[in-house]
């Protein structure tokens, strides 16, 4: 019985080691395009709720006293924020602070936008406002730094933002189906809660694996040896194609 003729003609052999040459050559690219020297990075939910005056996280303080939003001040651990919660703790029973700036009207809108609107002291929240003592012996009065009590709900619904925005990555996506997720290197993450159908969610990074040895064998055996295997690939390629000098021949 005759053998059957081969599946691939020496052109398409050649083809194929070369793509595979290539593909050995831009190693190192792949591998940072799919993140194989990236650490394992991991994503959890937490449940943000309001109780009595207060919003917090169901079940108390998340990993690493992760804050609430980044538009609450003081809603994450003291330790990061003292300075800011000393103050604003000052501001609470009507009290209020100069601010060093003075305006010809009463007006306190038009101010510079701050880092937060709102702060929780005192199993309180409350929103960061201005107000304007008159002066009657100068044309300018002097604004003042002040809170006022917020409802804990509204605060709530005004930081947070929409499940469904474009933005969001699909790792906080799944993250707030799921619960956790795990992926290669880190990703954006809202620094506020995301309000979904089944309630509002603070998505944070809960923690890091760094490769194993393995894998960083792997990684150094791809990117270096990759390339050099696929030179030879390239230079055994030169030698071996004959098939095109036969075609002029023929």
């Amino acid at each position: 019985m005759p053998s059957p003729p081969d599946s691939l003609s020496p052109l398409q052999r050649d083809l194929l080691i070369a793509a595979l040459a290539v593909v050995l050559v831009t190693a190192p690219l792949w591998v940072g395009v799919f993140g194989l020297s990236e650490p394992v990075v991991s994503y959890e939910r937490a449940e943000v709720v309001t109780d009595n005056d207060t919003i917090e996280f169901q079940g108390g303080p998340v990993h690493g006293s992760v804050p609430i939003s980044e538009d609450v001040a003081c809603s994450g651990s003291i330790l990061y924020e003292t300075r800011t919660c000393a103050f604003e703790a000052q501001l609470t029973d009507d009290e209020t602070v100069p601010t060093g700036i003075r305006t010809s009207g009463t007006a306190t809108h038009g101010f510079p936008y701050e880092e937060y609107r709102y702060a929780r002291v005192d199993d309180a929240v409350y929103e960061t406002t201005y107000t304007v003592a008159e002066d009657p012996q100068d044309d300018m009065n002097q604004v003042h730094a002040a809170l006022e009590p917020a409802d804990p709900d509204d605060v709530l619904e005004s930081v947070s933002i929409d499940a469904e925005r474009s933005t969001l990555s699909e790792v906080v996506r799944e993250t707030l189906e799921n619960g956790e997720t795990q992926t290669r290197g880190e990703v954006d993450v809202p620094e506020t809660p995301i309000e979904t159908d089944d309630g509002y969610y603070r998505v944070y990074q809960s923690g890091t694996t760094q490769p194993s040895q393995r894998d960083e064998a792997v990684r150094s055996l791809v990117w270096f040896g990759g390339p050099v295997v696929g030179l030879w690939l390239f230079y055994h390629l030169s030698g071996r194609i004959t098939y095109v000098d036969r075609v002029k021949r023929d």
